[in-house]
């Protein structure tokens, strides 16, 4: 399991990493090199909560038919590997290891939404993306769901970075757009670049819940394979065929690198388990994995892969420099590793849920999951179901792998190898402000001590399954304006958020969720037919929830901002600017702290404006449309403030 960029880096390599690093710091790009241009451009496409066995070149199919002809067809031009493995369950730790070639806790990505990689002046690794504009390729990135925002660290390195507008806050999933807007957006920027090689990355979002319906092959491929998950998938490679054929128009596609990676895949009910994150099973963590070689390549040989191959492969296609620290990847088109492991691990229902977290090895066809107090042992070549626990059975073969994952994660540290700064034990005034502070919020452990004794996901899957059914009740009420069916969908709503008070108000997640619904609810046509007293006990009741998460998890500013809509909420039913005074001095103290985002001064404006504060809101106003341009809300009240203040 020796890592392919592993070993002595020589002394060049070394002085070209750390004038890059230098560059960066002092804000300048390094120059692009002009003698020995690339040969090939790399696309990079990255399939979100994917599973391998719903692909066409996987085994999917229905007689002749297959939902996903385009992937398919990329495959027999090159390789679709047999196994391949995501090292965690969720989508930002996941990317972060595809554009770096480290695990999770190498790069410091370990869940959504918390964590942040940091600039280049934060750590001694650099992205492939930074890597690849040091060679002397434009670099672009399409990605179609927040989860990926530019926030969270993996623009860097990125010429042209195109993402998905910011929401309004409350939303019920992430915001995403369909695979054909990106694509679309993708081909504009193809049309621009002339003849220069570039490395282009398409991320799409399209089959990660909530599932939609299409029509034509999309919703043939529903019909005929089963399931709404299959008619996003088809939906999804209907655009990937597009992408492929743009090349091929283009005389781009012969002499280019490409991969089609999944950066996990989805539970569908096994194990108990509907979507992702809380568990180590093959569902959620083998993804397709096809490679398209240049055609000065052949095609490289079927063996066990995993995400992290992502990086090395690239950097070897294109002959890079060394990366100056060891990488978890290897090249895959060097002869197959004999042996290797795959680490996994899953912190999400730790830092969500104060759950334990999971960690996982595979090694040939036995795969071993800690955590939770338990040890799995499962044999995937006899039992790909992971129906039968072997630890009791097999307890020398756990044993073994018990001390090769102890010995993984020995050798995925120290962090002090990989990122140059640590935040830990710092104020927290200001730290998301601080450009040179990555990894997590600070406000919680990464992971569990050793010996926390904690609840295994596996036993909460119930509560996890409400929650969803809170999801969908929600997406109901408001789809259903104006239907007399609201009423129920709201009654069913309100006694789900009764249960989940009485199961397990503690967690953080609970609180997040429980607070999110009561202001979804209030503001739903149903609860306006209660009367206000109704949606003003709710928005209490939501503030109160939602002040509750932020005790836990202070840097967290969705809830922040969700607590503003609150508010607001509450002045624009019960007329009370208390409400108003008191978001505004809320969010002073959440700009202090760093965590205002475009939508906070948004908010902020518009309690102002109420409050008669022109001056100031006309200022939130110009700050919202200035961190969120994209946000078209934004500008417009930001240029009718103007327009009646006589300011333009």
């Amino acid at each position: 399991m020796t890592p392919s960029e592993a070993g002595a880096i020589g002394t060049r390599g070394a002085i070209c990493a750390c004038l890059l690093i230098l560059l960066a710091a002092c804000g300048e790009e390094p120059a692009r090199p002009t003698a020995a241009p690339p040969r090939h451009d790399v696309i990079l496409i990255t399939l979100d909560t994917t599973r391998a066995d719903h692909l066409g070149c996987y085994g999917r199919r229905q007689g002749d038919w297959t939902g996903t002809p385009a992937l398919d067809a990329l495959a027999s031009d090159g390789r679709a590997f047999s196994r391949a493995l995501a090292s965690a369950p969720l989508t930002l730790p996941s990317h972060a290891t595809m554009l770096t070639g480290l695990e999770p806790p190498q790069h410091g990505l370990r869940e959504n939404n918390d964590f942040h990689l940091p600039g280049p002046e934060g750590r001694h690794f650099a992205t492939i993306a930074e890597r690849l504009r040091a060679r002397g390729l434009i670099t672009a990135a399409f990605t179609s769901a927040r989860v990926l925002a530019r926030d969270f660290g993996l623009a860097a390195g990125f010429d042209h970075w195109d993402e998905v507008p910011a929401g309004g806050g409350g939303q019920l999933h992430y915001e995403e757009r369909d695979a054909v807007a990106t694509t679309d957006q993708a081909l504009a920027w193809l049309d621009g670049i002339g003849d220069e090689r570039f490395f282009l990355w398409v991320h799409y979002f399209d089959p990660h819940h909530p599932h939609l319906e299409h029509g034509g092959r999309a919703g043939e491929s529903a019909r005929i394979l089963g399931s709404a998950y299959d008619g996003e998938i088809a939906h999804m490679d209907a655009q990937i065929g597009r992408l492929v054929a743009a090349l091929r128009k283009r005389g781009r596609y012969d002499d280019a690198l490409i991969l089609c990676v999944g950066d996990h895949g989805e539970g569908l009910g096994d194990h108990g388990e509907e979507t992702h994150g809380f568990l180590l099973h093959q569902a959620t963590l083998r993804v397709p994995f096809i490679l398209k070689p240049p055609r000065d390549r052949a095609v490289p040989a079927d063996q066990p892969v995993a995400t992290a191959d992502v990086a090395p492969t690239i950097a070897a296609v294109m002959g890079l420099e060394p990366s100056p620290v060891p990488l978890a990847g290897r090249d895959l088109f060097a002869a197959p590793a004999e042996r290797r492991s795959f680490y996994a691990e899953t912190v999400h229902p730790f830092r969500q849920f104060g759950w334990a977290a999971l960690q996982g090895i595979v090694v040939g066809d036995l795969e071993l999951v800690l955590g939770g107090g338990r040890r799995q042992l499962f044999d995937l070549a006899a039992d790909p179901g992971e129906t039968r626990d072997l630890a009791a059975s097999r307890p020398e073969d756990a044993a073994r792998l018990e001390r090769l994952l102890h010995a993984r994660r020995q050798e995925l540290g120290p962090r002090e190898r990989y990122l140059a700064v640590d935040t830990r034990g710092a104020d927290l005034d200001g730290l998301r402000a601080n450009g040179y502070a990555g990894g997590p919020s600070r406000d919680v452990l990464e992971e569990p001590e050793p010996d926390a004794r904690l609840a295994h996901p596996a036993d909460r899957l119930e509560l996890v399954a409400m929650l969803d059914e809170l999801t969908r009740a929600l997406e109901a009420l408001r789809a259903q304006e104006g239907d007399p069916r609201q009423r129920e969908t709201y009654t069913r709503a309100e006694g789900l958020l009764r249960t989940l008070e009485q199961r397990d108000r503690q967690s953080p997640a609970i609180l997040f969720w429980i607070g999110r619904a009561r202001l979804l609810l209030a503001e739903s046509g149903a609860a306006a037919e209660l009367g206000s007293e109704v949606a003003l006990r709710l928005l209490g009741l939501a503030v109160k929830d939602l002040g509750d998460y932020a005790a836990l998890r202070p840097l967290d500013h969705r809830a922040l901002d969700m607590r503003h809509l609150a508010r607001l909420a509450e002045y624009r039913i019960g007329k009370n600017e208390t409400a108003l005074e008191t978001l505004v001095a809320e969010f002073a103290l959440q700009e202090r702290k760093g965590l205002a985002d475009g939508l906070a001064h948004a908010l902020c404006g518009r309690a102002l404006e109420a409050l008669g504060r022109k001056d100031e809101a006309l200022e939130r106003y110009r700050q919202a449309a200035s961190l969120a341009p994209e946000r078209q809300a934004f500008a417009f009240d930001r240029d009718r403030l103007e327009r009646e203040l006589g300011r333009r």
